[in-house]
């Protein structure tokens, strides 16, 4: 071989790696530390802001009166079953229950089980489901005057009335009043057909 064609090889050895210098960009573990603390920071921030407001909390307790009200009117309606509701504002609940006629006047039996959850119809307040207060329960009855605790619906008709010793009494005027934070809400239960409003 010619001087000119050779090559001159040399190998050097060293125990140092180079340092590559990264030129923009961020390393995955950067991107999940940024990520990390976003989300950290949104769920202080947002978590606050996504608690119901007593006015939500408020309305809640009021439409599970509603819907106790309903169930009662609506199976003494078409199932042609007399229900009322109990008004306990010493115990904070409402219940919701059937009239057995095989005695005179019909006596409430607490046996009337929730639509979905299947548990004993009963409305408990001041409690993280419901925090509302059962302020008053007013039902006017013709010829009867007023009762705090009960309303019936009649079987067939579903009109409100309160049966008892020389009854059934029409509903003359009801209301149910909740309240929390100083605020309330109230019920209206109208006579001629049982509807029930919230003001």
């Amino acid at each position: 071989m010619s001087p000119a064609n050779s090559l001159r090889i040399t190998q050097t050895t060293t125990n140092a790696k180079p340092y590559h210098r990264r030129s923009g960009g961020v390393s995955l573990l950067e991107l999940l530390l940024v990520l990390a603390v976003i989300a950290f920071l949104s769920a202080v921030i947002v978590g606050d802001d996504n608690a119901p407001s007593s006015e939500q909390q408020r309305s809640n307790t009021a439409n599970a009166v509603m819907a106790a009200l309903i169930h009662a009117r609506q199976t003494a309606s078409y199932q042609g079953q007399s229900m009322g509701i109990w008004c306990d504002t010493a115990n904070q609940q409402l219940k919701v229950f059937r009239l057995d006629h095989s005695s005179n006047p019909p006596n409430p039996v607490y046996d009337v089980r929730h639509p979905l959850s299947q548990q004993i119809y009963t409305l408990s307040f001041e409690t993280s489901a419901l925090p509302a207060r059962l302020e008053q329960c007013q039902f006017n009855y013709q010829g009867y005057g007023s009762d705090n605790q009960r309303l019936d619906f009649q079987r067939g008709s579903a009109a409100p009335v309160l049966y008892l010793g020389g009854g059934p009494y029409l509903l003359t005027s009801g209301s149910i009043e909740l309240s929390l934070d100083q605020q309330s809400s109230v019920i209206t239960i109208y006579p001629q057909n049982g509807s029930v409003v919230l003001q």
